[in-house]
């Protein structure tokens, strides 16, 4: 048996965070330092690997955030962080080093930043390592001789949102302080008073406080009836709290610990004023379209799109079970490996899905449920997440003659094939000119380096995610040429901010895989499709009706509904499989779910297209402020600033400083997006004056 060199073994490690969408760098021996100065921008892959980017020696990093899926590494520093951490922080991936076990939880959280919980006395408590930084990995080796490793190397990242993590962390921080200032004998009693009635001053929810009191109480381990007598402590502060009885707070916290402790502590959890209370209203930009109402009984799907969209809402984080019944649509597609059309009409099983939904809310769930459902199948070869480019897209088709793109950026590679005389236009063209043709054959296209071939019978199922809002900004007549809006069917939750999936699990039933390889391992009798049929001649008519009903809205310029007896075929024809592989039959319950899950999503696209048809784009509104901000800049002299940013208004010009004042209601990124937008169209210019960064009207002089 060969041996495995040690950099083999590094390879392996590397391909194993990579497969888990982590990309790693390589550190100095036993160290926590990259090797180099590129580090942040490196994205090492298999070839790289291959070629010894890891030597002998080598500790391993972690790029997290962007870089890698917003995987999220929470770095606990102090002792006490890492020992209270089990009873606040969601279960995750937990990894950690020989004398420091299960000090780094990872998660997947969009939009978190690096961010330290810190005093000077006590040094840093926990750490939020995202975007730009980096953290050392299993099996690295610590300075000090460690070894860091993991419990359960399989166990996935949690979906957290960017708040969710925050509020987590403020209660790590408190716990972990009020367990390091825990009196080892006398007054336990009014300390633990103290620190309820801090929390309760801040305004803290009673589960968080009791949730964060009960960590330090549980670290503490005094005995039982000790203990007992703490935690009634707690419950009688709150009570007499809540009932307007005075209750000590950080006042009386100052016998125990210093000032900047208490003010850090303050600082920490103010969060408790706001949770559960609306900040700041959103700003009436835009006409906001009608929440439409989803109908629960759509859930109640028989077969394997049933058991899948249990199965995906029940891993999900978030309490999201429209999500888990995309993702159970999309796993059964995946699972039908082509070999199914619906009689008749000859229409292949290729759902198109457009997940949409606010941040935090689920949809990250979707994607890694389809992924790992490929996997547990032995199709992760075509299971792909992230999108490098169409043509690549093309590649794998060419190459394996299906793939499940995980197209978890689609409004931005949407904008991009806005001009129809792009590139990009033609190959996103081509790529959605396979939908609905894996009975077929589909002409070449010019690839990357070589002409893509002639495909016959192709089969590409897509799942597209986006925020609803960029995703509409991208929605031009573009979007309607190459076919987006009526191709995809539309899961769309709105812009509320989902509460916890309680029920949460990561259990993958081996029913399901089960169930899934009969639909895998089926092979057509005739070696070409297996047909799914009809149970009766009412069914079939239904659809008749249905298309021709929807001919006529897509006639009247409802262009939503062009391909809505399609899609209701294609969801009818999937769950009928699902139930039967080898002799797959549509009755009219499976034809009436399949034709209300596409009404109710053809609806809630012309609910978002009417917005923009309107003429009131998205970001329109916010454009139009920014630029106003440039054109009258004398208005803002008043304000409160610094001279140089006086002077500058007082000459015509706008620092950058003064339109981030006056627009903080829109997103920063998509603030400096607006400005590249102004300034490309030639509306505004800009340059250095005052020592600092000016706009101004393009007319102006400088």
């Amino acid at each position: 048996m060969a041996q495995i060199t040690l950099t083999d073994f590094l390879a392996q490690t590397a391909e194993y965070w990579l497969d888990r969408g982590v990309y790693t760098v390589p550190l100095r021996s036993r160290s926590k330092r990259p090797k180099g100065t590129n580090w942040p921008h490196l994205r090492l892959v298999q070839e790289d690997f291959n070629n010894g980017a890891f030597k002998p020696g080598d500790n391993i990093g972690a790029l997290w955030g962007e870089a890698s899926d917003h995987a999220t590494d929470i770095d606990l520093d102090m002792d006490e962080a890492v020992e209270v951490a089990p009873h606040i922080l969601p279960e995750t991936f937990i990894y950690g080093r020989t004398g420091k076990e299960d000090s780094h939880y990872v998660y997947r959280i969009v939009g978190a930043e690096t961010h330290k919980w810190q005093v000077s006395e006590l040094g840093t408590i926990i750490e939020i390592r995202s975007t730009g930084a980096q953290s050392v990995i299993p099996p690295s080796r610590h300075p000090d001789g460690g070894i860091y490793f993991a419990d359960d190397i399989d166990a996935e990242f949690t979906e957290l949102s960017k708040l969710d993590i925050e509020r987590y962390a403020d209660e790590v921080a408190v716990a972990a302080v009020f367990t390091h200032f825990y009196p080892t004998e006398g007054s336990r009693h009014d300390y633990v008073h103290a620190c309820t009635g801090a929390l309760c001053h801040q305004e803290w929810q009673e589960d968080k406080i009791k949730r964060v009191m009960g960590a330090v109480l549980t670290v503490i381990q005094e005995d039982e009836d000790e203990l007992e007598d703490r935690k009634g402590s707690v419950v009688n502060t709150i009570e007499k709290h809540h009932a307007g009885d005075r209750t000590k707070g950080f006042t009386t916290l100052q016998d125990w610990m210093s000032m900047p402790v208490i003010v850090a502590l303050r600082r920490w959890t103010e969060s408790g004023k706001a949770e559960g209370k609306v900040v700041l209203a959103p700003p009436n930009l835009k006409p906001e379209p009608t929440r439409l109402a989803f109908d629960p009984s759509l859930l109640e799907v028989p077969g394997l799109i049933g058991e899948a969209s249990q199965w995906a809402y029940r891993q999900s984080y978030k309490d999201q079970p429209i999500f888990g019944l995309a993702a159970g649509i999309m796993c059964t597609a995946l699972a039908t490996c082509n070999h199914y059309v619906v009689q008749h009409w000859k229409t292949p099983l290729q759902p198109y899905l457009m997940v949409t939904g606010s941040t935090g809310s689920g949809k990250d769930s979707v994607l890694r449920a389809i992924t790992k459902f490929g996997k547990k199948l032995g199709l992760d070869d075509v299971v792909f997440r992230g999108f490098q480019s169409y043509y690549a897209m093309l590649d794998v088709i060419v190459e394996e003659g299906m793939a499940c793109w995980i197209w978890d950026e689609a409004a931005r590679f949407m904008a991009g094939a806005r001009n129809t005389n792009s590139q990009d236009f033609t190959i996103l063209s081509h790529v959605i000119s396979l939908f609905g043709a894996a009975n077929s054959n589909v002409a070449g296209t010019p690839g990357r380096k070589n002409t893509i071939p002639a495909l016959e019978y192709p089969f590409l199922t897509v799942l597209a995610t986006a925020q609803p809002d960029f995703l509409m900004e991208a929605l031009t007549s573009a979007a309607s040429e190459t076919g987006f809006v009526n191709r995809f069917i539309l899961f769309d939750t709105g812009t509320e901010y989902r509460s916890r999936n309680l029920n949460r699990s990561t259990v993958f039933p081996s029913a399901i895989a089960k169930h899934a390889k009969q639909l895998r391992d089926h092979e057509p009798a005739d070696g070409d499709f297996t047909e799914v049929r009809f149970a009766d001649n009412r069914t079939y008519s239904t659809f008749e009706k249905f298309e021709e009903a929807s001919g006529r809205r897509s006639g009247a310029g409802q262009y939503s509904w062009a391909r809505a007896n399609q899609n209701a075929l294609i969801l009818a024809g999937l769950a009928a499989v699902g139930v039967n592989a080898h002799r797959p039959v549509i009755d009219i319950d499976l034809c009436r779910w399949a034709i209300d899950l596409v009404t109710w999503s053809n609806n809630c696209w012309e609910a978002k297209v009417s917005v923009t048809a309107s003429g009131e784009s998205y970001t329109e509104k916010d454009s139009f402020k920014i630029e106003r901000i440039i054109n009258d800049p004398k208005k803002y002299a008043g304000q409160q600033q610094s001279g140089n940013q006086r002077n500058a208004l007082q000459h015509g010009y706008t620092p950058l400083a003064v339109i981030m004042r006056n627009t903080r209601g829109i997103d920063k990124k998509r603030r400096m997006q607006i400005l590249d937008d102004l300034h490309e169209a030639g509306l505004i210019n800009s340059a250095e004056k005052f020592n600092q960064i000016v706009y101004f009207p393009t007319p102006l002089s400088d």
